[in-house]
């Protein structure tokens, strides 16, 4: 047997049901929007402003064990060494060695470290010659040679001498 619908029944139904969707959405978006405007009323002991929920700021990167990227050579942008490479450095803590690429060969050497003061030896580097890369590679080593103090701020790592900043890396995480 089959039962006939009553078509009228039916659509009173569906439009009590979309009515009452469309009210606990009416509702909900504006829960939400002042929970977004109250979110917005924070403030932190800096005087900007902040979400209630935000995350803890990021603490300081670590000096040591991290890929830094080169950003900045003597106040200007890096560019990227031979093959389209990146400049980069890592400390290792272990040992007290540094390594990484300086624009045409890879350098390893020692470095030392005391509070905040930072000093490199001695670098030993591969040989290639390189079509490109060899200046910035030049400049990359005799800069940071000049290394007397270190400052980590958030993601980022500057190196200065006893005049200001000489060098800006950022750290990189691999995946």
């Amino acid at each position: 047997m089959c039962k006939q619908i009553n078509t009228r029944n039916l659509l009173g139904t569906l439009f009590t049901l979309l009515a009452l969707a469309f009210l606990f959405t009416t509702t909900t978006n504006a829960s939400s929007a002042k929970n977004e405007t109250d979110t917005m009323k924070t403030i932190t002991a800096s005087g900007t402003r902040a979400k209630k929920d935000a995350p803890p700021a990021k603490p300081n990167a670590s000096l040591t064990n991290t890929y830094w990227k080169l950003i900045e050579l003597e106040g200007q942008p890096a560019t990227l060494g031979a093959g389209q490479k990146e400049v980069h450095m890592v400390l290792t803590s272990e040992t007290n060695t540094i390594r990484g690429f300086s624009g045409c060969n890879q350098f390893t050497g020692s470095y030392e470290l005391n509070d905040k003061q930072l000093q490199f030896g001695p670098m030993a580097a591969t040989m290639m010659a390189c079509m490109e890369g060899m200046e910035l590679e030049q400049n990359f080593l005799s800069t940071l040679a000049e290394t007397k103090r270190f400052s980590i701020i958030g993601e980022s790592l500057i190196l200065s001498n006893g005049e200001g900043q000489i060098l800006r890396f950022e750290s990189v995480y691999l995946q």
